[in-house]
C-alpha cells in the first residue's frame, strides 16, 4: 500500500512523540545529556526505518522470484509483522496468499487475501485479492459463495481479462451445481465479450462438452429457446439432430441439418452440419464392420505385401474364435500400380461399403490411393514412408516408422535415461545422412544437450581415420613426430563428447567403431538407427560395438507385453517370427478394429474422428498417438549390444508403466 500525505504526517508526529519519550531505543541511539531531539534527528530515524523495511521486502521478493516459496513466505510473514504500516505490506500479504494458493492450502491463502480486503482498502491489490478469494471459494466447493463474490466483483470497473475470467468461473460454478441454463448463459456472455479467437474456441469447447455429456435430450429441448442465435443454441440444435441420427431417424435428421447449414451464422457449425450430412448418408450406406485392405500382393513387391497382409489378418481376427462383432476384411491387390490402387478405392467404397481402408505401401501408390480416399471421404491408414502423404487431407493417415521418430527416441533415451549431454556426429554425405544429422542436432539442442563435433564422409568410404582425427582435434598432428616424443610431451586427443551418432547401415557402424580405438579415441558410446539391427553388426563389430544403442520400431522379445504377445500369436498362426512390416500393418488395422469392436464408429466420419483421438495406443510397435496432421507420434524400442548379443536396453521410462510386473513378464533376477 502507498502512504498518502495525511498518513505521513500522522506517522511523523507519532514518531516525534515516541522518540522524545524514549520508547524505541532499538530504533535510534539515545542522545547523551538529555539534549532535545531536532527535526533532523527524527527525519534520519524515519529514513533508517524505511530503508530497513525496503531491504526486508526486497529479500522476500527475491526469494519469491527465485521460486524459493517456503523461504519467501517466512520472509514476507516476518516483514508484515515488523512493518505492518509500510508501503508494501499489502504486496506482502498478496504474495503470501499466492504462495499458499499454488500449493492448494486454500484456508491459509484465504486468510492472507482477506487481510488486504479488510485492512488495506486503498490497495492496488484489493480487486485482485477479492477475485482470489472467490477462486478459493470455488476450489473449496463453495460454489454459491463464489458466484455471489464474483457477481459482486463484476459491479466494479475491471480490466477485460479479469472480467472474462470472472464470467467463465461463474459459469463453471453453475455447471458444478448442475444449473446448466445459468452456466451456459454465462459462457455465452463471455463469448460476446471476448475478441480473442483462442479464448472463444476454449469456451465453445466447454459448451460442447456440457451439451454432449451432461445435459439430457429432454433438457436440451427445453434450453434451446433461451439460446437462439448464439453458438450454444446452434450446437444444441446440432446435438438434437445427432441424437435423431443415433435413433435411426435419418430423413428427419437430414432435413433439419440442411436447415442448420443454410441458417447458421457460425462457420464451425456449418462444417459440423456438412459432416452430419455425410454421417447420415454413411450410416445409411456403410457397413460399419467392414475394412478394406490394399497391398501389393503380386509383382515385384509381393513379398512385402504378403508380410503386411499377415499382420492385417491377425489384427482383424481372421484366425480367432473371439466373440463379439465380427470384422469383415476385403483384400485388394494393387500390383504396385498407382492407377489401379485409386480404382480399387472406388470399388471398396461403392461396392464393399467399407468404413475404412488399410494400405497401400509404396509411395506413389499410396499417394494415388490417398487422394482418391480423400475425395470419397473414407479414412485410409497408409503404410508408406512418403513424408507429406497425410497433408492430402483430413481422411488420410500414416502409420510408419519415420526418421524423425527414431532420432527423437534415440536422443530422449540418451539424455534422460543415460544422462549424456555432449555428442558428436559422423554421417554419410547423402540425402539420408544429412537429414538424420540435422534431426539429431536439433533434438539434442531441444533436450538440453550439445553437439560439440561433426564430420561427414563419402558413402563408399571405409577408411575413417581422417574424420575421427578431426573430431578430436588430431588432424594436424604429425604421427612420426608424435612417436619421437616422450609420453608427457605428446598431443592427446581432445575427447569432449560422450557419444557418437552414426546414421548409416550396420556394416558402416561395424567398420567405423574399431577405427576410433585405433586412433586412441576410447570409451565412447555409439548411437544409431534401426538399420543397425542385424546379427552382422555384432559379427563384424565384435567388442568395438559393445554397449551401442539404437532404435527399433518393433522388438518381439521385449518385456513390453503387447509386442511379445503379438510376436507369439503371429508365430503360432504363421509358423515364423514377425518383422517390422507385419507389426506395422497389424497396429494400423488394430486401431480401426478396436473402434469397430467397441461400436465407437458407425460411419466414416466417426471413424475419422475416432482415429484422430488416438493417444498412446498400446500396440505391437509401441505406444502410438495420432497427431492432428494425420501422422503418428510413437514411443519406440531401444536396443543395445551386450556380451556380443543384441538385446533390449534398459527399459525406457515410457514403457515402464506398461509392463506387468506382477507376472513372469520381467526376469526373476535383475
Amino acid at each position: 500500500m502507498k502512504v498518502n500525505g495525511t498518513l505521513s504526517l500522522f506517522i511523523f508526529f507519532s514518531l516525534l512523540f515516541s522518540l522524545s519519550a524514549c520508547v524505541s531505543p532499538g530504533k535510534m541511539t539515545p542522545v547523551a545529556g538529555d539534549v532535545p531531539l531536532t527535526s533532523g534527528d527524527i527525519a534520519r530515524a524515519i529514513e533508517k526505518d524505511e530503508e530497513e523495511a525496503k531491504r526486508a521486502f526486497l529479500a522476500a521478493e527475491e526469494a519469491y522470484v527465485q521460486g524459493e516459496d517456503e523461504m519467501a513466505y517466512e520472509l514476507f510473514a516476518s516483514y508484515v509483522k515488523s512493518f505492518p504500516e509500510s508501503d508494501f505490506a499489502d504486496d506482502a500479504f498478496f504474495r503470501m496468499g499466492e504462495i499458499k494458493y499454488k500449493v492448494e492450502d486454500f484456508d491459509s491463502a484465504s486468510l492472507n487475501f482477506q487481510k488486504i480486503v479488510e485492512n488495506y482498502i486503498g490497495s492496488d491489490f484489493l480487486i485482485e485479492a477479492k477475485y482470489r478469494l472467490a477462486l478459493v471459494q470455488y476450489h473449496k466447493g463453495e460454489y454459491n459463495d463464489a458466484i455471489q463474490s464474483l457477481e459482486s466483483l463484476l459491479e466494479n470497473s475491471l480490466e477485460k481479462g479479469r472480467k472474462l475470467s470472472s464470467m467463465t468461473t461463474i459459469a463453471d460454478a453453475y455447471i458444478n451445481l448442475e444449473n446448466y441454463r445459468e452456466g451456459i448463459a454465462w459462457y455465452v456472455k463471455a463469448t460476446e465479450l471476448s475478441t480473442e479467437e483462442e479464448l472463444t474456441e476454449k469456451i465453445e469447447k466447454r459448451i460442447i462438452n456440457i451439451v454432449d455429456k451432461k445435459v439430457s435430450p429432454q433438457e436440451l429441448s427445453v434450453l434451446l429457446p433461451d439460446f437462439e442465435g448464439t453458438f450454444a443454441g446452434e450446437y444444441i440444435k446440432y446435438a438434437l439432430i445427432i441424437r435423431k441420427v443415433d435413433e435411426g431417424q435419418y430423413e428427419e435428421a437430414k432435413t433439419e441439418v440442411q436447415t442448420l447449414i443454410q441458417e447458421t451464422g457460425f462457420e464451425s457449425m456449418r462444417l459440423r452440419g456438412e459432416d452430419a450430412l455425410q454421417l447420415i448418408a454413411q450410416r445409411m450406406d456403410v457397413k460399419a464392420n467392414t475394412i478394406g485392405c490394399v497391398l501389393p500382393l503380386s509383382g515385384r513387391f509381393a513379398p512385402y505385401g504378403q508380410k503386411m497382409l499377415q499382420g492385417v489378418q491377425l489384427a482383424a481376427g481372421i484366425f480367432s474364435s473371439e466373440s463379439g462383432i465380427p470384422v469383415n476384411l476385403i483384400i485388394k491387390d494393387s500390383q504396385g500400380e498407382a492407377d489401379l490402387a485409386a480404382s480399387l478405392i472406388d470399388e471398396l467404397v461403392d461396392e464393399d461399403k467399407v468404413i475404412a481402408i488399410v494400405g497401400p505401401l509404396l509411395s506413389k501408390v499410396a499417394e494415388a490411393a490417398a487422394e482418391r480416399a480423400q475425395v470419397r471421404g473414407v479414412p485410409i491408414m497408409t503404410l508408406s514412408q512418403k513424408n507429406d502423404i497425410p497433408d492430402i487431407g483430413n481422411y488420410v493417415f500414416r502409420n510408419f516408422l519415420t526418421n524423425r521418430l527414431q532420432v527423437k527416441t534415440l536422443v530422449d533415451y540418451s539424455v534422460n535415461e543415460m544422462g549424456i549431454r555432449n555428442f558428436a556426429i559422423m554421417y554419410p554425405r547423402d540425402f539420408y545422412g544429412e537429414e538424420m544429422m540435422s534431426l539429431f542436432w536439433n533434438y539434442v539442442l531441444l533436450y538440453g544437450g550439445n553437439v560439440v563435433a561433426i564430420e561427414d564422409y563419402e558413402k563408399k568410404q571405409y577408411d575413417f581415420g581422417r574424420e575421427i582425427k578431426r573430431l578430436v582435434g588430431m588432424d594436424n598432428v604429425n604421427k612420426k613426430v608424435q612417436e619421437e616424443l616422450e609420453e608427457n610431451e605428446k598431443t592427446l586427443p581432445l575427447i569432449d563428447f560422450e557419444a557418437v551418432f552414426i546414421p548409416d547401415t550396420y556394416d558402416k557402424a561395424a567398420a567405423i567403431a574399431p577405427q576410433f580405438v585405433y586412433n586412441d579415441v576410447n570409451n565412447l558410446l555409439f548411437l544409431g538407427p534401426n538399420s543397425w539391427h542385424s546379427p552382422k553388426l555384432v559379427e563384424r563389430g565384435a567388442k568395438y560395438i559393445e554397449g551401442a544403442i539404437f532404435t527399433e520400431g518393433f522388438y518381439g522379445n521385449s518385456v513390453y507385453d503387447r509386442a511379445n504377445r503379438f510376436s507369439n500369436e503371429f508365430e503360432t498362426v504363421f509358423g515364423e517370427k514377425p518383422g517390422m512390416l507385419a507389426a506395422q500393418a497389424y497396429d494400423a488395422t488394430l486401431m480401426i478394429v478396436t473402434f469397430i469392436k467397441n461400436e465407437d464408429a458407425k460411419s466414416r466420419v466417426e471413424m475419422r474422428d475416432s482415429i484422430l483421438d488416438i493417444e498412446n495406443f498400446k500396440g505391437a510397435t509401441g505406444l502410438t498417438t495420432v497427431l492432428d496432421s494425420g501422422d503418428v507420434e510413437k514411443k519406440l524400442f531401444v536396443l543395445t549390444v551386450k556380451n556380443e548379443e543384441i538385446m533390449e536396453a534398459k527399459l525406457p521410462y515410457w514403457f515402464k508403466d506398461q509392463v506387468d510386473t506382477s507376472t513372469e513378464a520381467l526376469p526373476l533376477l535383475q
